[in-house]
């Protein structure tokens, strides 16, 4: 029988796993992005722990209401369309980010100054995007590929939706 319950333990999620804890943060997020909306009686407030005592070691989803696993899949969902629309760069999309740190600069100061504390979820996509680290080159100091990096970053609507049937596939098994 399926039941509305407060933790939900993630098996697919391996603790050695750095994508797989990657992907726990991403959940977090896109439930996030959904519950800031809700009314203060109906948020869920979405927490991660790790339970040790009950093998193998594998991360929890707790909330504050219970909730049916399919639920969370829907509102990861939801959650995920709501920031796909930050990864829209209107007349700026292009195939790299490869801005000089002038040009970076002004998108950034445009996008802040259209920014308010409830809509600034382009403004830190933009931030994190174009922050010293990706543009100065860091990313192979610390082992990563910059462009990789950058493409993994840069998120459509067609990636938005299979994210969403993976999360549904996962949270459904």
């Amino acid at each position: 029988m399926i039941e509305a319950i407060t933790h939900h333990r993630l098996d697919g999620l391996e603790p050695d796993n750095l994508l797989a804890f990657l992907a726990l943060l991403g959940l977090l997020r896109s439930l996030e992005a959904v519950d800031r909306e809700l009314p203060e009686n109906k948020r869920l407030y979405p927490r991660a722990c790790w339970e040790p005592d009950d093998p193998p070691l594998r991360p929890t989803l707790c909330v504050q209401h219970p909730i049916l696993r399919v639920e969370v899949a829907e509102i990861a969902a939801s959650g995920l369309a709501t920031l796909a629309v930050n990864h829209d760069f209107g007349e700026r999309n292009q195939s790299d980010l490869n801005y000089t740190r002038s040009e970076a600069r002004a998108i950034l100061d445009e996008t802040a100054c259209a920014a308010t504390v409830s809509a600034r979820g382009r403004a830190d996509l933009q931030a994190s995007l174009m922050s010293d680290v990706v543009t100065t080159g860091q990313c192979q100091v610390l082992g990563w590929d910059q462009e990789r990096l950058l493409a993994r970053r840069r998120l459509d609507s067609s990636v938005a939706r299979s994210i969403q049937r993976s999360i549904s596939i996962f949270m459904t098994s």
